[in-house]
């Protein structure tokens, strides 16, 4: 599961041109830490959040939540 989190994760970070500088996985496989510039923090939290508790089931992962063109507006 932990695969598909991350996948899906990067693919959100991706459309935004995020740029990941270091992953941490700890002691579960549900605990991931992602190290992003701390300018494009609060942008990346709410993708991520939108993406992972707002559009459906994180089991389903859907791709249907994810901004196509990197804009977080609808979030704010």
């Amino acid at each position: 599961m932990s695969s598909l989190i991350l996948e899906k994760a990067f693919q959100v970070l991706r459309t935004l041109g995020v740029t990941v500088q270091m992953i941490s996985q700890g002691a579960s496989k549900v605990n991931i830490s992602l190290v992003v510039n701390d300018n494009e923090a609060e942008q990346c939290v709410r993708a991520l959040h939108k993406t992972f508790f707002e559009c459906g089931e994180l089991s389903e992962l859907e791709n249907k939540c994810i901004p196509e063109n990197g804009s977080v507006s609808a979030l704010s």
